[in-house]
């Protein structure tokens, strides 16, 4: 998976690899080389704050810093845990517990989740808001944006702790929740080699070039929409 980022933005660079619309309703975007960047200075910051070898959910409608979080730790620095984002707290409280979940990432419209779980919660490490939140319920609440630019500054010091990690390509590095529908969510554990294989299989089904452009529906939890509408799309 860390390949497949770094050779598309080899290949794409300041090309527009994700368009979204901002807080003013406006289409604006990240570039290949933004999207390789951020991944590397999140996964910088989380490695200097101790944490590699650990659990992470992410729980947020799609967005751009859904991929970054994700990649951010399955390349190098633990085992992501995502999560549905029409699960009801307490379901999201059970799966943090059944997944041995240390850090949670969230969007802004999980911030009165996030507070209510920290109340009565206490195996989680931190929390960290894809935003910056107006407002911090504790210490153990952090701002995405910061963790990145803190992680830019390390990497431009020289540290190459999350660059420079092995992968274990056959060990876990994704434990993907089912939907439960017939029963208890199951816990799917999942490597580099089983995605990946995945991903480049998919390229004798489906054609894309630069010139296509993916509108991304189904949540990314979902194992169709992680591999088909974002690491595929990411990697053609």
């Amino acid at each position: 998976l860390r390949q497949i980022v770094k050779d598309s933005a080899k290949k794409y660079g300041d090309a527009k690899g994700f368009l979204f619309k901002d807080k003013q309703g406006n289409i604006t975007g990240k570039t290949y080389n933004e999207f390789d960047q951020d991944i590397d200075a999140l996964g910088t910051a989380l490695h200097e704050m101790n944490l590699k070898g650990m659990r992470f959910s992410i729980i947020s409608e799609n967005r751009y810093e859904w991929g970054v979080c994700y990649l951010a730790v399955a390349n190098g620095t633990g085992v992501a845990v995502p999560l549905d984002k029409y699960l009801p707290e307490n379901e999201v409280e059970s799966l943090i517990e059944r997944g041995k979940v240390d850090v949670i990432f969230y969007s802004p419209a999980y911030q009165g989740i996030m507070e209510s779980i920290a109340k009565k919660n206490n195996r989680l490490k931190w929390y960290i808001c894809m935003e910056t939140p107006e407002k911090k319920a504790d210490a153990r609440f952090l701002a995405l944006p910061g963790l990145i630019e803190k992680g830019r500054e390390l990497l431009q010091a020289g540290n190459r702790s999350f660059v420079d990690s092995e992968i274990d390509r056959t060990g876990m590095s994704i434990l993907l929740f089912t939907s439960g529908t017939t029963s208890m969510a199951k816990g799917v554990m999942l490597s580099h080699s089983n995605i990946a294989s995945n991903v480049s299989s998919i390229t004798s089904m489906i054609k894309v070039t630069p010139e296509d452009t993916h509108l991304s529906l189904l949540p990314l939890h979902h194992t169709f929409e992680n591999t088909v509408g974002f690491l595929f799309m990411v990697y053609a």
